[in-house]
């Protein structure tokens, strides 16, 4: 694999990926089902990649079905995570929209930086324009 090849190459080298992750939300707080949407948009977007290189599986789950198991190749093959938030999205059910979702979208203007090392996260806080979503905040 990869990561290994990189580590016979360079010793000191550290592998990672970057996610880009959103800050999901319900539209409606006071929406049963804006909140259920807003639940399972935060775990597939946000969660599901982190929990397969921390677990080596990835689970798709979704309302009233048996959640799928995938193994993967991939657990304990990173040394850092890092994660991009650069967008809010406000999320809505809305039956006549296509599946039945409305989505709104904000750029974050503070940002945060998570860096997971494989014992700590380490926050990096920035202030970094959202316009430029492939903008690399520097220290």
């Amino acid at each position: 694999m990869t990561y290994y090849l990189i580590h016979e190459k360079s010793k000191d080298a550290m592998v990672s990926v970057t996610h880009n992750m959103a800050a999901l939300v319900a539209g409606r707080r006071w929406n049963p089902l804006d909140r259920l949407l807003a639940k399972i948009a935060k775990y597939f977007y946000n969660h599901s990649l982190l929990d397969a290189f921390l677990t080596g599986t990835i689970r798709i789950k979704f309302p009233f079905k048996s959640a799928i198991y995938i193994d993967l190749p991939i657990k304990n093959k990173l040394d850092f995570f890092g994660v991009n938030y650069y967008t809010r999205v406000h999320i809505r059910f809305n039956p006549f929209k296509k599946m039945c979702v409305e989505l709104r979208h904000e750029i974050l203007m503070d940002m945060v930086l998570l860096i997971w090392d494989g014992r700590h996260i380490r926050m990096d806080s920035k202030k970094c324009s959202g316009i430029l979503q492939s903008l690399i905040c520097q220290r």
